[in-house]
């Protein structure tokens, strides 16, 4: 009975691990902000995120977005706010702080068409109790860190509409402990993202966008407003 339980504890452990990612969009990914500009926006993402052994856990994440326009094709973003997470094995987390930056690089401009590189780097952290299953009561820590690299083009299909993607590499380092095991997942995935933001008005814009892994599934969207 002892290495049964043991065993049950170990399963979820690595599911958990695998489960309490924020993600949110990337956008655009070529810089939009010339040198000094100014921009400060809202972003929101839904993940589901499947687990090493089957299983999966699901997000909804929200960060405030601040970016400043390093050079021309150079802007970086400061990101903080909360995400939560659920898991099928039963860890029900409420919302905990989430934080990270992004950056993006123009690469060319070919006027309608451009190309670019976005990076982004996300940490997260919650702590709560599983509600149901052999762990029910059982309080765990999980906390880690996610990187996206994608390169990518934009297309401006209207004055005021471009439609976007490309291929994601995501990179995924998570820690579960609890008071009966202590457990980590490293994971590597390619897939891609895509995505179209709107211009409402010269300084204000909306987006929408999907990315993909064979481990993650996220839509979002982000509102930004440009100073």
């Amino acid at each position: 009975m002892l290495k049964k339980n043991y065993a049950l504890l170990v399963v979820a452990a690595l599911l958990t691990a695998s489960a309490a990612m924020a993600a949110t969009p990337l956008g655009v990914p070529y810089a939009q902000l010339r040198q000094g500009d100014v921009s400060l926006g809202l972003d929101y993402g839904y993940a589901e995120f499947d687990g090493p052994v089957g299983t999966s856990a699901r997000s909804n994440t929200f960060l405030a977005n601040l970016a400043y326009g390093v050079a021309d094709n150079v802007q970086i973003h400061g990101l903080a706010g909360i995400a939560d997470a659920k898991g099928e094995d039963g860890f029900d987390a409420s919302y905990d702080w989430a934080y990270g930056f992004k950056t993006k690089i123009t690469l060319a401009d070919q006027g309608e068409v451009k190309f670019g590189l976005a990076t982004q780097m996300l940490w997260s952290e919650v702590d709560d109790r599983y509600t149901r299953g052999p762990l029910a009561g059982l309080k765990a820590e999980v906390d880690g860190f996610e990187i996206k690299v994608a390169p990518g083009a934009s297309y401006e299909a209207m004055d005021n509409l471009q439609i976007y993607g490309g291929p994601m590499l995501h990179i995924v380092n998570s820690k579960e402990s609890n008071p009966a095991y202590y457990a980590s997942h490293n994971d590597r995935e390619v897939g891609f993202f895509v995505g179209a933001q709107y211009e409402i008005a010269d300084n204000i814009s909306l987006l929408g966008e999907w990315q993909w892994t064979c481990d993650l599934d996220m839509v979002g969207v982000s509102v930004g407003y440009r100073f």
